[in-house]
C-alpha cells in the first residue's frame, strides 16, 4: 500500500485527523497560529498579500484548521509566524494590503569594492520575485506532477468558461488518456439498446422527461450498461482525464467514481484519474457531490496555471485569459 494511500486511511478511521493539500496528516481544529506557521512556503516570497489572500492559501492547505483572524490579530499572529510583513493602508486601491520590506538595491561589498545589484523588471513584478499567481501555479503543477507518479484519484475543479482551455493543457503537459464519459457511455447504451431490441428513439424520448413515463425501464437499461462502460475505464494504461461526466449525475450512477478511486493507483486497478468539472469550489456534477475521501482528492485549476505564468517567468502567453480582480500593488 502506498504512502498515500495509508495516509488516507489513517484519516479515514481517525476522528481527529486531517489530510492537507500535501497529503499530510493535522489534527482537525488546528488552531490558526499553528496553521498559518505551517503554511509559509506558501505565503513567504510575496511582495504583498491581502487578507483574503493569506486566508485562501491557508485554508487551501489546511481546509479544517481555524480559520484566521480578522486583519488586527492576524497581525500579531503573522509577527509570531516569523513573517516580516507590514500593512499599507494606502495600498491594493485604498482597501489595503500587507507588504514585505524586500528592497529593490541590493549592496555587497567586497574589500574596498561595492557591487549594487538592481532587479531588473520582469512583466509587472521583478526579477526573482515570486507573485502569488505563480506561486499558486506552481504549487498546482507539483501537485500533478506527485498525482501522474501516485496514480490517484483527483477531481479538478476550473471556471467553466476554461474548461476547454483546461482540458488542451492538461493533455498537453500530461500523458493522460482522454476520456468522454459522455461519448463512452453512449455507445454502450446504446449497443445495450440493440442487444435487448429496444428501439433507440424510445430512448430519447423517454430521456426527455426523468422519472416519468418508461423512465424505470431506461434505468434498468442503463444499470444494463453501466458494467460494460466501468470494464472500458478499467482498461486504462495510462493516467485518464474523464471530462463531460455528467451523464453520472443523471442516471444515479456517481458511485462509479468511488470505484474506481478505490482502484487509482492499484497494480491491479488503474494507473490514476482526474476528473475534470467545472465548477470553483464544490466539487458537483449537476449538483450531485463527486465521492471524496477527503479534501485531498479536489483541486482547484489556478487560472495563472492556465496562463503557464510558472513556465514564462511572468510573462502572457499567447491567447491569454481574461484578467481577474487586480492585485494588490
Amino acid at each position: 500500500m502506498s504512502d498515500t494511500r495509508l495516509i488516507r486511511l489513517a484519516a479515514e478511521v481517525s476522528e481527529h485527523a486531517a489530510i492537507s493539500s500535501r497529503q499530510e496528516l493535522y489534527p482537525r481544529g488546528m488552531d490558526a497560529a499553528r496553521a498559518l506557521k505551517l503554511s509559509q512556503g506558501a505565503l513567504l516570497g510575496q511582495r504583498t498579500l491581502t487578507v483574503d489572500q493569506i486566508r485562501d492559501r491557508v485554508s487551501g492547505r489546511y481546509p479544517e484548521a481555524v480559520a484566521l483572524p480578522d486583519r488586527e490579530e492576524l497581525d500579531d499572529l503573522l509577527s509570531a509566524a516569523g513573517f516580516d510583513l507590514t500593512w499599507d493602508d494606502t495600498a491594493n486601491n485604498g482597501t489595503g494590503c500587507f507588504k514585505s520590506p524586500l528592497r529593490d538595491l541590493v549592496s555587497i561589498t567586497s574589500g574596498s569594492q561595492s557591487i549594487e545589484r538592481r532587479t531588473t523588471l520582469r512583466g509587472r513584478g521583478e526579477a526573482g520575485d515570486v507573485t502569488p499567481e505563480e506561486a499558486d501555479a506552481r504549487e498546482f503543477e507539483e501537485r500533478l506532477q506527485r498525482s501522474i507518479v501516485e496514480g490517484t484519484f483527483l477531481t479538478l475543479l476550473v471556471h467553466a468558461k476554461y474548461y476547454d482551455r483546461a482540458r488542451s493543457e492538461l493533455t498537453r503537459r500530461f500523458p493522460l488518456q482522454v476520456v468522454d464519459f459522455e461519448g463512452l457511455f453512449i455507445d454502450e447504451l446504446q449497443e445495450t439498446a440493440a442487444g435487448a431490441k429496444v428501439n433507440w428513439d424510445l430512448v430519447l424520448q423517454t430521456d426527455i422527461n426523468p422519472q416519468h413515463g418508461d423512465w424505470d425501464k431506461l434505468m434498468m437499461l442503463v444499470g444494463r450498461a453501466m458494467p460494460a462502460v466501468e470494464q472500458r475505464l478499467l482498461q486504462a494504461d495510462k493516467p485518464m482525464l474523464v471530462i463531460y461526466p455528467g451523464l453520472l449525475a443523471r442516471y444515479d450512477q456517481m458511485d462509479l467514481l468511488t470505484r474506481l478511486s478505490q482502484k487509482a493507483g492499484r497494480a491491479d486497478g488503474i494507473p490514476g484519474l482526474w476528473l475534470l468539472i467545472p465548477g470553483n469550489n464544490q466539487a458537483l456534477i449537476d449538483g450531485k457531490p463527486v465521492p471524496l475521501i477527503g479534501p485531498g482528492q479536489r483541486t482547484r485549476i489556478p487560472e495563472s496555471w492556465l496562463q503557464n505564468l510558472h513556465r514564462s517567468n511572468g510573462e502572457m502567453t499567447s491567447n491569454p485569459l481574461e484578467e481577474g480582480e487586480s492585485q494588490c500593488e
